[in-house]
């Protein structure tokens, strides 16, 4: 609770600034197809390091407890673990090297911007790859705040200083670009010092530990986590992908701009997940199913009632956010996204901890999973996205999002005879629905900033009152107790 409460705090610091970002001075600053370019790149490196992964991120939560061993530097687990992404990056390169015109060709067309940074996404996925790496190895020890920090604040505030000297002409917009790839070397950097002192990095490799049936099992392991980490960074990337060469740059930017605001809502599953899943894979080898019951319960709860009150507020502001953004009209196309993918990531919070709980224990289901989820996203892809360009994209998340879903809810039902949705969920779901119907009755308050302000203050103060008096959460009961205990002793105090 500590460490994703601070994690949480720190994800929300790293969303404000990212809003300043993406809301306001990329908008300000950039063209759409400059935006675009720079949301292409970044998510085909970020495809790229997925692939190079060969699945280690999973791999490395899931066997830490089989090497964990202090007073023998873990039996050199990081030797193992740093040389599967290593080869997986010359494999990769070797690939994209190989299809290289192929993969140009689809983008000469309409995105000409993108073939002239082509070289570019080497190193950006290279540094993306060990900054994941880094992140991962300090979660092994539950430290995921710094590593937070570093992503979530440190990495946008460079971003921000970049964009003032772009802004001020200070710099080109190539240079911008190579400023923006060079910053995750920087951050991956800062991550290896932390990691380096929160753990022993030990390469010295004890070959011992790794019996017949162990190499056998972290082989298979390992072989159906690599296809299904392609399989979800597919899912995710696709989008941008296709957008970006059947529809061009500016569409790719006006769907980046929406996505990040719809990406605001799941931000505390990104700080739950990462202290949860350590936990949730030593439950398992312990064949401990309680605790993963108990763990998979409360995520789910916590997460979708955190969730669904940033959601009730983004899409009662939507009309507000346009209003303000600078060249609002450019990117207002993109309500229908945040609207849509928003829902999509309400979905995800109520299956909690089902994708990890599926990982870990039957990664020959997870393996089919990913094969469903890839397979329904490619085709609902194609169908919609020439039929309603972002729109089409954002309905082909939400349908991709609910069937995947759906069908691990039904996988763990029969499996552990359990389902992460309880009463706190639907009675979430009630207070959201009962609240967005009262704002459709709140009147207009004239500036944008100040309805915004008074309709998020009317709005939260009634479902956090609500939430609170009907103890949906009792984890977020407690942490409301402990701070109104700390007022009042402070008030005391004066």
């Amino acid at each position: 609770i500590r460490q994703s409460f601070k994690a949480t705090i720190v994800n929300y610091i790293g969303m404000l600034l990212g809003a300043f970002n993406i809301i306001i001075l990329f908008p300000l600053v950039l063209t759409s197809t400059q935006i675009g370019l720079i949301r292409l790149l970044f998510d085909v490196a970020l495809l790229f390091a997925t692939f190079a992964q060969l699945g280690i991120s999973v791999t490395m939560v899931r066997f830490f407890p089989f090497f964990k061993d202090k007073e023998n530097k873990h039996n050199g687990y990081f030797f193992f673990t740093i040389a599967q992404p290593l080869v997986g990056f010359i494999l990769t390169c070797t690939l994209v090297l190989l299809f290289k015109d192929s993969i140009i060709n689809k983008y000469t067309a309409n995105s000409p911007l993108f073939v002239d940074y082509f070289y570019w996404l080497f190193p950006l996925a290279f540094f993306t790859l060990f900054l994941i790496y880094f992140e991962t190895v300090s979660s092994l020890v539950s430290r995921i705040v710094i590593p937070k920090l570093i992503r979530e604040v440190f990495v946008r505030v460079l971003v921000i200083l970049s964009l003032i000297l772009f802004y001020f002409k200070t710099i080109e917009f190539s240079t911008l670009v190579i400023i923006q790839i060079a910053i995750y070397l920087i951050a991956l950097i800062a991550n290896y010092i932390y990691a380096s002192r929160m753990i022993e990095i030990s390469l010295k490799p004890n070959f011992k530990i790794f019996t017949k049936s162990f190499k056998k099992e972290v082989a298979t392991y390992t072989s159906f986590t690599i296809v299904s980490s392609l399989s979800g960074m597919i899912v995710a990337s696709i989008v941008t992908l296709m957008l970006g060469a059947q529809e061009g740059l500016a569409s790719t930017g006006v769907w980046s701009i929406s996505l990040f605001v719809a990406l605001f809502i799941d931000s505390p599953h990104r700080a739950i997940i990462s202290i949860t899943t350590p936990i949730l894979s030593e439950a398992l080898s312990e064949n401990n199913f309680d605790k993963v019951k108990d763990i998979a319960s409360r995520t789910s709860s916590i997460q979708f009632l955190i969730s669904s009150l940033i959601y009730l507020c983004v899409v009662a502001n939507i009309d507000n956010l346009f209003t303000f953004m600078p060249n609002g009209d450019e990117f207002r196309t993109g309500t229908s996204v945040i609207i849509l993918v928003g829902a999509a990531k309400l979905i995800e919070m109520i299956s909690g901890l089902n994708s990890p709980i599926i990982g870990f224990k039957y990664f020959r289901f997870a393996l089919f999973f990913s094969v469903i989820v890839a397979t329904v996203s490619i085709t609902t892809n194609f169908y919609f996205i020439p039929k309603y360009s972002i729109k089409g994209a954002a309905i082909a998340t939400l349908l991709t999002t609910a069937i995947v879903h759906g069908i691990m809810h039904i996988f763990l039902a029969w499996r552990f005879k359990f389902t992460p949705i309880n009463k706190g969920i639907l009675y979430t779901l009630i207070l959201m629905l009962l609240l967005f119907g009262l704002n459709a009755f709140l009147p207009q308050m004239g500036h944008p900033i100040i309805d915004t302000f008074i309709r998020c203050s009317v709005l939260s103060g009634l479902y956090i009152f609500i939430a609170y008096r009907i103890k949906i959460s009792s984890e977020i009961n407690d942490q409301i107790d402990n701070l109104l205990v700390l007022a009042k002793e402070k008030f005391n105090k004066e």
